[in-house]
C-alpha cells in the first residue's frame, strides 16, 4: 500500500492507521474548522502535530477568502436593490381615524352633532412624508402653494356625521368616511386606514320651559262694542331682546269677544326649536287668545245700571237745580223739598218708525238733532216742592223763573194766547195753573206750591264711572234748545195773590212719562225706573 506523508497509509487493514479525509479544497480537516489534532481522541487516533503550510496553501486560502467575500458583496447589493425598489413602491400607510373629533352640544331632544378633521395637525405630522407620484407643487383656492399632505386632504379625504341635530340622550351618531381610496394610491401612493367613528349621545341638559306671555300684558279701553286693545311688554333683554306680539283684532271689541295675541322672532327664527338651542328654553306656544274685559258700558236696560248710581244722581241734580233754577227765582221763593219722584230710560230699541227702518239715536228725526254718539237718554225726575214769595198779594204781574235769555220751556205742543200764562191742558200746564186771588190773606202752607222737574242724562256708563267724573256726564235742563229739541215756550205757573209765578217742568209725575212716551216711543224703548 503506497504511503502519503500527509495522510498515512492509504490502506485500512492496519490498524494502527486510518485515512484521512480532506475538505473540498484538499487540505485536513484540521486546518478547515474541525481541527485534526481535536478529533483524534473521538477518532480513537494518536494526535500528531500540526505540519506548516506551503506557500501553495496559504494562496489557495488566501483566493477561498476573496471568493467567499465576493458572494457576500453581491448577495448584501441584490438586498440593498430589492429594498429600495420596496421602499420605491410600497404604499404609505395614512391613519385618519386619529385627526376626526366628533363633539355633541345644546340640549336633550334638541342636541347637535359636530365633526372637525384636524387638516393641521393631519399637514404637519404627514407634510414630509406624503408625496405626489409625479411631483411637482399645486396652489390651493387662494392659489397658495400646498403641501402634497394638504392637497391629499382636500381632495380625497372627506366624511359627515350620518345625523348631527334633533338629538336626544341615548342617540348615536356616526361619522361615515367618504374617502377615494384609489386616487390617493395611484397620485400619492398612500393607503388610507380608517374606519367608521360612533358616537353616544349622553348629558346634554334638559332645557327649561318657559312662557312667552308672561312678559306681554293686554288692555282694554275704550266703549263697549268700540273698545280698544294695547299691549305692553314689560322686558326686552335675553330671550325677549328679538320678539314681536301683535293682538288681532284689536279695534270695534266688545266685553266678551276675544283677541289672539301672537309673538314672532323679529330675526326669523323658529321659536318652538331655535330658541332651545339658542337659549335653553322650550316655547309650548307662540299665540294665546284672551277675552275683553272692563270695557265701558252704557246703560242699556235699567238693570245695568250700578247700585249706587242713581243715589248718586239725584245729589247731582239738587247741585244743578240750586245753581241754574232756584238761583235765578224772586227773592222770597223758598225750595222747601227736592226729591227724587221716578226715571225713564231710553234706549235705542228694535222699535221702527213708519218706513219700517229702525232709527235709533240717528239724529235724523225733526224733533231734536242729538247726534249719532247718543248711546241712552236718562230722564231723571223730580218734585220740587217751593214756597212763595209771602209778599205775592202786593201788585200785579207775572214771576218766570229760571227762564235764561234765549232758553226754551220745557214740553207741549200748543200755545194758548188767550191765557196769559199760555199753556197746553193735556201736559197739565197753563190750565191746570193755581189762582189764589181771591184768598189775599193766605197761610203760609198755602203758598208752598209742588211741580215736577226732569233732568236729562246722556251717555250713562253702566258702571257710573262717568257718573263720579263731575266732567264726565253731560246734562240737559228744561227750557234749554238742546233738552229734547222742543221749541215750545210752556211751563208751569202758579197764581198767588195778584202775581202769577212760572217755572219750568210738570205740574204731574204722570204727565212727564206721558210727553216721553207719546213723542218717541216709535224711536226708542222706553223703560220705567
Amino acid at each position: 500500500m503506497p504511503f502519503d506523508e500527509r495522510a498515512g497509509y492509504a490502506g485500512s487493514g492496519s490498524p494502527d492507521m486510518v485515512e484521512q479525509s480532506t475538505n473540498y479544497a484538499g487540505a485536513p480537516y484540521g486546518n478547515s474548522g474541525a481541527n485534526y489534532a481535536d478529533e483524534q481522541p473521538r477518532l480513537g487516533i494518536p494526535r500528531e502535530p500540526d505540519e506548516p503550510e506551503t506557500p501553495e496553501e496559504e494562496d489557495f486560502e488566501r483566493k477561498k477568502d476573496l471568493r467567499i467575500v465576493i458572494v457576500w458583496a453581491i448577495v448584501v447589493m441584490a438586498m440593498i436593490a430589492a429594498f429600495l425598489v420596496y421602499q420605491k413602491t410600497k404604499k404609505l400607510k395614512v391613519e385618519l381615524n386619529d385627526y376626526v373629533t366628533v363633539s355633541v352640544n345644546g340640549y336633550n331632544t334638541v342636541g347637535t352633532a359636530e365633526a372637525v378633521f384636524d387638516i393641521d395637525q393631519f399637514v404637519e405630522d404627514y407634510g414630509s412624508v406624503i408625496t405626489r407620484k409625479n411631483g411637482g407643487v399645486t396652489t390651493d383656492s387662494a392659489g397658495n402653494a400646498q403641501t402634497a399632505a394638504a392637497e391629499l386632504a382636500a381632495k380625497y379625504i372627506s366624511g359627515s356625521l350620518d345625523r348631527n341635530s334633533a338629538l336626544s340622550n341615548g342617540d348615536t351618531v356616526t361619522y361615515v368616511w367618504n374617502c377615494d381610496d384609489t386616487a390617493a394610491a395611484d397620485q400619492f401612493r398612500c393607503k388610507l386606514i380608517y374606519s367608521n367613528i360612533s358616537t353616544e349621545v349622553a348629558a346634554l341638559p334638559d332645557p327649561e320651559p318657559i312662557d312667552l306671555f308672561t312678559n306681554v300684558s293686554v288692555s282694554f279701553s275704550g266703549f263697549n262694542g268700540q273698545g280698544t286693545a294695547a299691549l305692553e311688554t314689560a322686558s326686552a333683554e335675553d330671550v325677549y331682546a328679538n320678539l314681536t306680539y301683535t293682538v288681532e283684532p284689536s279695534e270695534g271689541l266688545s266685553n266678551g269677544d276675544t283677541v289672539t295675541v301672537r309673538v314672532s322672532d323679529n330675526n326669523g327664527l323658529d321659536i318652538t326649536t331655535d330658541y332651545v338651542a339658542a337659549y335653553g328654553k322650550i316655547v309650548s306656544e307662540t299665540e294665546r287668545t284672551m277675552t275683553v274685559e272692563g270695557l265701558t258700558t252704557y246703560v242699556t236696560r235699567a238693570e245695568d245700571l250700578a247700585d249706587g248710581v242713581v243715589e248718586t244722581l239725584n245729589e247731582k241734580s239738587r247741585g244743578v237745580f240750586e245753581t241754574e233754577e232756584s238761583s235765578t227765582w224772586t227773592d222770597g221763593t223758598e225750595l222747601m223739598d227736592f226729591s227724587y219722584a221716578g226715571g225713564y230710560l231710553l234706549t235705542d230699541g228694535s222699535a221702527s218708525d213708519a218706513s219700517g227702518e229702525t232709527e235709533g239715536f240717528t239724529g235724523t228725526d225733526d224733533l231734536f238733532d242729538m247726534g249719532s254718539d247718543v248711546e241712552n237718554l236718562l230722564y231723571l225726575v223730580y218734585e220740587v216742592r217751593v214756597q212763595l214769595p209771602e209778599n205775592a198779594s202786593a201788585g200785579n204781574g207775572t214771576d218766570w223763573f229760571g227762564w235764561g235769555s234765549g232758553y226754551q220751556s220745557l214740553f207741549g205742543t200748543d200755545n194758548d194766547t188767550d191765557n196769559e200764562t199760555g199753556g197746553n191742558a193735556e201736559y197739565g200746564t197753563a190750565n191746570d195753573a193755581y189762582d189764589d186771588s181771591e184768598d189775599s190773606d193766605a197761610v203760609d202752607e198755602e203758598r208752598v206750591k209742588t211741580y215736577y222737574y226732569p233732568v236729562l242724562y246722556r251717555n250713562v256708563m253702566a258702571d257710573g264711572s262717568n257718573v263720579y267724573d263731575a266732567g264726565a256726564l253731560s246734562y240737559e235742563l228744561p227750557g234749554r234748545s238742546t233738552f229734547l229739541g222742543f221749541d215750545t215756550s210752556d211751563q208751569v205757573s202758579f197764581r198767588y195773590g195778584s202775581r202769577t209765578y212760572k217755572y219750568h217742568g210738570f205740574k204731574t209725575l204722570e204727565a212727564a212719562e206721558k210727553s216721553c212716551r207719546d213723542a218717541y216711543d216709535y224711536l226708542y224703548e222706553i223703560e220705567t225706573l
